[in-house]
């Protein structure tokens, strides 16, 4: 009775195996599909008019047209609008004339004015004015009537800080207003980023880094590393201009009678900061901010800044390390987590009778091994085009690293490899190819540099290899490496000039393929 329906159910298996295979090529394709379309560089073109105008509003509100060039200085960066009423980062405050979120330039007499510099963090990023910590310290030493041991009625914070700002620019802006300022005394809020570059001011008032010339620190392009412990030449040298800055910070300021505090703030790591305060050799005391206390529910999520508890924990911070240097009282409660530093600080395996230069060595010891094992898990041994986070993570400045299409300017960070005593690579090898839809664009000229500390800037005959590249060219150069570079080595790549974008490319000068050591 079964035998006259198996036609049926063969065919039924047959139709069944058939849809199944349809199904597998669809499923097949879209996944293809998908993977092509998510590691294709992403283009506005690909947004509607709603997405575009979302991506703007966000775009403005990291970065908000309130900003002017700082033409008169330019190492000050930029400002705010002087005298304008803004609105930016969730506050509205009113600028002063020289372009802060802060009081009148003009020092009353009857006030002790402590200035603040810094970046946003000091600035209060996503956060009131009255709610920063500059502010809330003012308030802490106001309710404790500290300014009357100065012969004053009030104590001020006068805050010179930005977002944005590096170390260059806020100490730049504090020297070319310390006179008209007169400080008291002067806190100096550092950040775990102060060593990138600072932003370009576009005509709207917005900031961009992606304008590419060379920046403060002497790199060839706006620097912004996405990892903060780098075994590499050029992030320790850019760390320590930024301390020389505030080493001879504290010391002008100490020919005038001016004490200088530093808060680390910002996701500054203690070992960081204890090497770089050693190597440079400060005296003025310092806080360090534990780096949970800037994370969690002490970031805001919209600005990924202090919220108003944390700002309120800095400011005792603040006050205390102000209160230990100054003789005022001391809070009633210690701020948790508080720890005072004084230069030179002892690290461990030393003993009490270790000299400063045989202190800041073991730091930079501590620091160097931390950084070395961090760099072996975030950088790695060779550049090939692709998407990984560790391809964006090696790859400064203009450089496409899904693609490898370099524009005008870019650093590739590549670590060394290890290898037996004897073994160590002593090249590193390049591999470049024309763009094919440009020949009007050759020849050009391909700089390659590793700077190192023999020639910090790759300044020196012999130091940096000059390719000419012609059109439908591809070749390979070979760097000799210099001595004293660092586990993870910085290859600058400069190009001459670049082609426009078109439908297959964004703009560029030529095609990296690969760099290697060997």
């Amino acid at each position: 009775m079964t035998t006259p329906a198996a036609p049926k159910t063969t065919s039924a298996r047959l139709a069944g195996a058939l849809l199944l295979l349809v199904v597998s090529l669809a499923i097949g394709w879209a996944a293809t599909l998908w993977l092509w379309w998510s590691a294709r560089d992403p283009s506005i073109a690909d947004l509607d008019d709603v997405d575009r105008q979302e991506l703007v509003a966000e775009l403005l509100e990291q970065s908000p047209g309130v900003f002017q060039w700082a033409w008169y200085r330019p190492e000050i960066g930029y400002t705010l609008r002087p005298d304008a009423e803004l609105q930016a980062w969730g506050s509205s405050f009113r600028s002063n004339r020289l372009g802060y979120r802060t009081h009148a330039p003009e020092k009353p007499e009857d006030v002790y004015r402590v200035v603040f510099i810094g970046d946003s963090w000091t600035f209060g990023m996503g956060v009131e004015q009255h709610e920063s910590y500059p502010e809330v310290f003012a308030e802490l030493a106001n309710q404790r009537r500290v300014a009357e041991r100065h012969g004053r009625s009030a104590v001020q914070a006068f805050t010179l800080a930005l977002p944005g700002y590096n170390t260059h620019n806020f100490v730049a802006a504090f020297w070319h207003h310390v006179d008209l300022l007169r400080p008291d005394a002067v806190v100096v809020g550092i950040s775990a980023n102060d060593n990138h570059s600072t932003h370009a001011v576009l005509p709207n008032g917005s900031t961009t880094k992606s304008v590419v010339q060379p920046d403060l620190f002497g790199d060839p392009h706006p620097v912004i590393y996405g990892a903060r412990q780098i075994d590499s030449f050029r992030y320790a040298e850019r760390w320590r201009r930024s301390f020389a800055l505030l080493r001879d910070l504290e010391q002008r300021m100490a020919a005038r009678g001016v004490p200088v505090n530093h808060l680390f703030v910002g996701r500054t790591r203690a070992l960081d900061m204890q090497a770089r305060v050693a190597e440079a050799g400060l005296e003025a005391p310092f806080v360090i901010v534990p780096l949970e206390r800037s994370r969690g529910r002490y970031s805001n999520p919209s600005h990924g800044h202090g919220t108003p508890e944390a700002n309120r924990l800095y400011a005792a911070y603040v006050y205390e390390n102000l209160a230990e240097t100054l003789g005022w009282p001391r809070l009633e409660e210690p701020p948790e987590l508080y720890t005072r530093w004084l230069p030179p600080t002892l690290p461990e395996g030393l003993g009490e009778s270790a000299t400063p230069a045989q202190r800041a060595a073991r730091w930079l010891e501590l620091y160097d091994e931390q950084a070395r094992a961090s760099s072996a898990e975030l950088f790695p041994t060779d550049y090939r085009p692709g998407g990984s986070d560790q391809r964006r993570l090696q790859t400064l400045g203009d450089f496409a690293a899904r693609s490898g299409l370099l524009g005008r300017a870019a650093t590739i960070l590549v670590r060394r490899p290890r290898r037996s005593a004897g073994e160590e690579p002593e090249e590193l090898v390049v591999r470049y190819r024309a763009l094919d839809d440009a020949p009007w664009l050759h020849p050009l000229e391909l700089l390659l540099t590793v700077p190192s500390p023999a020639d910090p800037l790759g300044r020196a005959e012999g130091s940096s290899h000059r390719v000419r590249v012609d059109a439908g060219a591809a070749g390979e150069v070979r760097l000799p490496l210099p001595p004293g570079v660092s586990s993870v080595v910085d290859l600058w790549l400069q190009a001459s000039r670049t082609a426009g974008p078109n439908s297959e490319r964004h703009a560029g000068a030529l095609w990296i393929e690969a760099i290697a050591f060997e």
